[in-house]
């Protein structure tokens, strides 16, 4: 009976692969993504913060790339890819950037919000000053006068 692409044989032809002597590394490691996988494992905060970085995206695909190259069966590498995105997805919760990311607003909505808050109707005083004729003549006559100095009661200037 053929399940998917591959038949039943070819199946059992990858699992006695891996129990070889010389591929015993690869079998602990498949089993320790699918271990990974399927249980709920936490990531420790200390290391999920560095995980969780421009730095730490890159890493993690340069240890894919290594898983890759360095593993002769494509189950383990199909696995592992899973297993870092999980690692990945795990350390996002761990440092709180999911949560973040999921309940906090974005720049769109928040310049939507507050344009919506600051929109205020025009006041009269504002429709009254629209409405003036503009102002016509001098402002700044020269005047013929001068200033006298009052009673200063004997203060001193300083």
């Amino acid at each position: 009976m053929i399940y998917g692409k591959y038949s039943h044989t070819e199946n059992m032809e990858m699992f006695r692969t891996l129990s070889r002597r010389e591929k015993r590394s690869e079998l602990v490691l498949f089993i320790l993504f699918i271990i990974y996988i399927l249980f709920n494992i936490r990531t420790p905060y200390y290391l999920a913060s560095y995980v969780d970085t421009v730095g730490g995206y890159i890493v993690v695909i340069g240890l894919f790339i290594l898983l890759c190259k360095s593993v002769s069966v494509w189950a383990v590498a199909a696995l592992g890819a899973v297993a870092m995105i999980i690692f990945v997805q795990r350390s996002r919760v761990s440092t709180g950037t999911a949560a973040m990311s999921m309940f906090l607003p974005g720049e769109v909505q928040k310049n939507e919000y507050f344009s919506n808050i600051n929109d205020q109707p025009v006041t009269l005083e504002e429709e009254m000053v629209q409405k003036m004729a503009p102002f016509q003549g001098h402002i700044a006559d020269d005047g013929t006068y001068k200033p006298i100095l009052n009673d200063t009661h004997d203060a001193v200037r300083i």
